[in-house]
């Protein structure tokens, strides 16, 4: 999912998929005001889904801009990207 697409999302469905690993990572201040605030924006997510789901659209993002010769089995979504 592409990051213009999550607030829509946001808006219209509260549930994510559950969580199959725990994360623990510290947040630099500037990030968790805008977490905070993300948080009060779309109150039916908690912030473990805005953070999941901000970490699954970026790292999407950042595969689909990996030269192939990088990337031998990469995902985007939820699907193999086949190498050119």
């Amino acid at each position: 999912m592409i990051i213009e697409a999550l607030a829509r999302n946001w808006e219209s469905d509260a549930t994510g998929d559950e969580a199959l690993f725990d994360y623990r990572v510290p947040l630099p201040l500037e990030d968790t005001a805008k977490l905070e605030a993300l948080t009060e924006l779309f109150p039916r997510r908690s912030r473990e889904q805005l953070i999941a789901e901000l970490l699954s659209a970026a790292m999407d993002n950042l595969v689909s801009c990996l030269p192939s010769s990088q990337c031998t089995d990469c995902y985007v979504g939820n699907r193999l990207r086949e190498r050119a």
